[in-house]
């Protein structure tokens, strides 16, 4: 998974949200999150790859910013992300 500060690699021209991908999305304090979008209890939400964390519930706040595609630690190790099926 990811860790805090890594380098991700983001088509801000891919917004179309599909369960299952990785996007990267602002906050309404600004805050940048790359998570899932999928379903909990009804609704889309973020979801987190780390399980301890809960899923956030998608409002009009929330602004998708691209599809990641990579991410790196380091900013030279790329890994592609892949897409996972909702569970």
């Amino acid at each position: 998974g990811l860790t805090d500060g890594s380098y991700v690699l983001v088509d801000s021209h891919d917004i179309l949200t599909d369960r299952g991908h990785v996007f990267a999305f602002e906050l309404e304090d600004g805050a940048l999150v790359v998570k899932r979008l999928q379903l909990f209890q009804g609704r889309m939400a973020l979801h987190s790859d780390n399980q301890s964390l809960p899923p956030v519930q998608v409002h009009a706040g929330i602004r998708n910013r691209g599809r990641v595609y990579a991410a790196s630690p380091d900013g030279h190790n790329w890994q592609p992300l892949r897409y996972r099926l909702p569970q």
